[in-house]
């Protein structure tokens, strides 16, 4: 029985090709339309979900308004999170976070890499899973940086990175860093991305970074997110 329906429909397609072919074509153009964007949304809805907080992890976002024009972005000012930790007693902790690409080089090898920079909090409102080094203290000294593992086998291979010391060639910051840790590399669906992470801040780029200095805990629930 089920032979005979395949045979009929195998004559009909045969028998109408060029309706055939326009039916199956809207179909394969449909289903293909179907999983593109399931799997769009499916992306966008994993974003961050790897931290353990996220339910009550926040990001703030800039709105300025000139006229008619309306524009969003992520870059704020530093102040703003001092007076939300002042206003909001549920916020539990803050962090800004900011990254940019610096030539990071060894005796050997010589690389561009994008370089976070950050409050020592951000192990407090992000999860990121360190595989050598203690995030305790990893960063608590100036000039210490912690990478991730795929920077740490770039440059160092098989060896122990812990204590090895990289250059940094940025005008922001430069100079020689200590290894102290390292980090399994946030996933492609983190909007805080980095190869490696700093808290020390040098030169001119110290003076307004340090001005805001908003490092406070709070007791509370909610983590908010700075960046």
């Amino acid at each position: 029985m089920i032979q005979s329906y395949f045979k009929i429909a195998y004559r009909n397609l045969i028998r109408h090709r060029a309706y055939s072919l326009i039916n199956i074509s809207g179909l394969a153009v449909g289903l293909s339309c179907v999983i593109l964007i399931s799997l769009f949304v499916v992306r966008e809805s994993r974003y961050d979900s790897h931290n353990e907080e996220k339910d009550s992890l926040y990001r703030l976002i800039r709105e300025d308004q000139q006229g008619d024009s309306k524009t969003t972005g992520v870059h704020t000012s530093s102040g703003e999170g001092d007076a939300l930790s002042h206003e909001f007693p549920e916020v539990h902790a803050v962090c800004r976070f900011e990254s940019q690409p610096v030539w990071i080089s060894t005796d050997d090898k010589g690389l561009t890499r994008m370089l976070a920079t950050a409050d020592s909090t951000i192990f407090d409102v992000l999860t990121i899973p360190f595989l050598a080094g203690d995030p305790g203290s990893a960063l608590r000294l100036p000039r210490t940086i912690v990478v991730t593992d795929e920077v740490a086998r770039q440059y160092f291979g098989q060896e122990d990175p812990i204590g090895k010391t990289v250059i940094l060639d940025h005008h922001a910051v430069s100079g020689p860093f200590s290894i102290t840790g390292v980090v399994k590399a946030q996933p492609p669906t983190s909007t805080t991305k980095f190869d490696c992470l700093t808290t020390t801040i040098l030169g001119e780029r110290a003076k307004g970074w340090n001005y805001w200095d908003f490092n406070k805990t709070y007791a509370g629930g909610q983590r908010f997110s700075c960046c």
